[in-house]
């Protein structure tokens, strides 16, 4: 996922005004773009790529229940998760000019 694109669903799920069903819509797409989602569109559900999905999840819901406002300040844990990477290679490059 471009990382500006994921700063700004980052910013959208912070808002207080953004609808609960919006925020799901949120949660599935940083799933799309984590490493767990393999070539074939099946989740891997094993393995250290299952693991970073998992802290995705638990971090993405964790924060939006109780502190939605802070999203937005965990973006580099978000780009590296969902980040483009490059083939072969399991977590992004945090693009630090948008942190």
């Amino acid at each position: 996922m471009n990382q500006k694109e994921l700063k700004a669903l980052l910013q959208e799920a912070a808002d207080p005004n953004c609808s609960w069903q919006r925020r799901n819509e949120i949660q599935c797409k940083l799933g799309q773009a984590s490493p767990a989602m393999g070539a074939d569109g099946v989740y891997e559900i094993e393995g250290r790529e299952a693991g970073m999905h998992l802290v995705l999840d638990k971090l993405y819901v964790d924060t939006i229940q109780h502190r939605p406002e802070l999203l937005p300040s965990l973006f580099p844990v978000f780009a590296v998760i969902c980040g483009d990477r490059k083939e072969g290679i399991i977590c992004a490059d945090v693009d630090w000019s948008l942190a």
